[in-house]
């Protein structure tokens, strides 16, 4: 559906109705700290035993099946940060992790970023909800029922702005979220005036509308931005539905509209896109049928016995462990919770460090051959360090996008051979392709950050993606781009003269530039191929081999915009990677040997790093050179 995941918005205002109605329904709230132990006590019991259960056995899924790479680089501070109910903090605030990257539809965690926003939001609304109870029920200040409809103004327009100010922060964080949530509080508190004020019949049409609204929105044009306008026909209609939900005599159009499931139902939310996930990093996708003989088992082992009776994880073992819980809590005051909050702001704290990326540097699990995928382990050399640290030192910066961190290993041997200290800089669409100009005022200012502070007796690495891709990391073929079309004649234009620019400034002030060519791209991607578990994946379907007429002609482009750099700057070495790397008619991912030289369908290995080692000192040594 074009907006299906406008489905966690009417998720939102269900958990805003339930939440009030469970605050509600205690009766007068007495005392503060009381109301919140009993509050959060439930709560606790409710959700942590199955997320912990979930996180523990998807985490060790992960370390099984899962390869230590870039699709995976979020999955274990998600994860870890679910326990906390910080997971949508983390995805907020890692590179890459937008809930709509290709990253996270390979994350099995992803789906905890609604859990996080809804946790949050119990421990901050039932303490405004007391507030407004005192003010409102016991002091009589009538003022104080629009507090919360205030504050869901505030969260909507925050929302509004911040769509497109910062859309992945907006749609993971609870002050963009928390509308949604009013919403469902709102439809509890005035339920009963509206069912008291509207007739049966009209009664009946707000609930079929509302019924319109929510479906009817799944299906609204891409283009509808959310939260607004799209965003509001969802919530809106969530809100019809539970105003109109319950009913004195019901029939069977008003158990439709109104009826709800029963407690003993499996709540599949936590679980079910476990699986899913985990399935892509196997399969290159995961159509309808696919995603039933992968869900359904689940649904049925994992969260139900026959005839739908809930398995009973909350029930087991327990009224002792909440018992002894509560106990120990209690007993350790104060205490419990400042090493909690400690706990988080510890887990934060390093996870931001490392902008929330977690790799295994030892052994990949997917192949027993490790330099297949670790760009930093070279066959005959070993794991590639940085051996010169003298600040004296010139300097050896590698720029781009993720094709100059491909060849970390390679450059850190290449500086330490040379005495250069190595600097890298490589950052996702920010590298100097010259099929469009990048952007050095915004997203890419670390580039120019970088580039501002060379000086003379330095050289520079440009490395970056040049050629179009044959297929995506899902194993989707692109359609094959158009050259010569008009807007993108006019793109490589911008892109010759911002970089001409570029150079000719280094060349100014005595840096030395290497720009590396094209490299060789194929159809099969070696790290979704490696193993027993993944080997009938279809992404192995693709070409390995392809002949090097056609990637030649796929390179013209950008050999063509490297050749006019070099006319105007005759002192720019221009590293020829593609020749090293396909010195014969046909071009392999592997190598003489059969071995694997590229990581993914472009990106190499610590192999393909050591095969173009000697052409890389050779390029490095002519630039510092002149």
């Amino acid at each position: 559906m074009p907006q299906g995941f406008l489905g966690v918005d009417v998720f939102f205002v269900i958990s805003g109705f339930v939440i009030t109605r469970s605050l509600m329904q205690a009766g007068d709230p007495g005392r503060l700290l009381p109301f919140l132990e009993r509050f959060y006590r439930r709560r606790f019991w409710r959700l942590a035993p199955a997320l912990v259960v979930v996180v523990a056995v998807t985490l060790l899924a992960v370390a099984v099946v899962v390869p230590p790479v870039w699709l995976s680089r979020h999955i274990f501070y998600t994860g870890a940060g679910s326990l906390f109910g910080i997971s949508n903090i983390v995805l907020s605030s890692a590179s890459g992790s937008g809930y709509f990257s290709q990253a996270a539809d390979f994350n099995p965690f992803l789906h905890t970023w609604s859990l996080g926003v809804e946790e949050q939001f119990y421990v901050l609304f039932p303490l405004l909800f007391w507030c407004v109870f005192v003010w409102s029920v016991r002091r009589m200040q009538r003022w104080a029922r629009w507090v919360i409809p205030a504050l869901a103004v505030v969260s909507l327009a925050l929302a509004v702005w911040g769509a497109l100010a910062d859309p992945t922060t907006s749609f993971y964080l609870l002050p963009t979220r928390f509308w949604e949530l009013a919403a469902g509080a709102i439809a509890f508190t005035y339920a009963e005036r509206v069912r008291a004020a509207v007739a049966e019949r009209r009664a009946l049409i707000l609930g079929w509308s509302g019924l319109a609204a929510v479906i009817g929105a799944l299906f609204l044009p891409q283009s509808w931005a959310s939260p607004f306008p799209a965003g509001v026909l969802p919530v809106g209609g969530s809100m019809l539905l539970l105003v109109r939900r319950d009913g004195d005599r019901p029939s069977r159009r008003r158990r439709l509209l109104a009826g709800s499931p029963p407690d003993d139902v499996p709540r599949p939310h936590l679980v079910l896109p476990v699986p899913v996930a985990l399935a892509r990093h196997r399969d290159h996708s995961v159509d309808d049928r696919r995603e039933r003989l992968v869900v359904d088992p689940a649904r049925r082992c994992a969260l139900g016995r026959p005839g739908g009776a809930q398995l009973p994880l909350r029930r087991a073992a327990v009224p002792v462990v909440p018992a002894l819980a509560h106990r120990a809590a209690v007993a350790g005051g104060g205490r419990c919770g400042i090493g909690i909050v400690s706990v988080v702001i510890a887990f934060y704290g390093e996870g931001a460090r490392q902008s929330f990326e977690y790799r295994v540097q030892t052994k990949p699990v997917i192949s027993s051959d490790k330099v297949t995928f670790d760009p930093l382990h070279l066959p005959t050399l070993g794991m590639a360090e940085a051996a010169v640290d003298d600040p004296e030192a010139p300097r050896l910066l590698v720029i781009g996008d993720s094709h100059a961190g491909m060849h970390h290993g390679a450059s850190l041997e290449v500086a330490n051979d040379a005495g250069f200290r190595f600097v890298g800089s490589s950052v996702s669409g920010c590298g100097f392709t010259l099929s469009e100009a990048v952007d050095l005022e915004g997203a890419c200012s670390m580039q120019r950050d970088a580039l501002a502070t060379l000086e003379e007796g330095d050289v520079v690495v440009f490395a970056a993606l040049r050629l179009p891709r044959y297929l995506d990391q899902d194993g989707h073929l692109f359609v094959p781009v158009d050259q010569l079309d008009p807007k993108r004649v006019e793109r490589r234009a911008e892109a010759l003269a911002q970089f001409d620019a570029i150079v000719g400034d280094l060349e100014g002030r005595g840096v030395g530039v290497v720009i590396a060519g094209p490299t060789p791209m194929f159809e099969y991607i070696p790290l979704r191929c490696a193993d027993w578990f993944n080997s009938m994946n279809p992404v192995c379907d693709g070409r390995a081999e392809i002949s090097r007429d056609e990637l030649l002609e796929r390179a013209s482009f950008a050999n063509a915009q490297i050749a006019a750099v070099q006319e105007r700057h005759p002192d720019a070495v221009v590293w020829n990677v593609f020749d090293v790397l396909c010195p014969g008619d046909v071009c392999s991912i592997r190598d003489e040997n059969g071995e694997l030289l590229f990581a993914d369908q472009d990106h190499l290995g610590g192999r393909g790093n050591e095969l173009v080692l000697p052409s890389y000192r050779e390029a490095v040594a002519a630039a510092a050179a002149r």
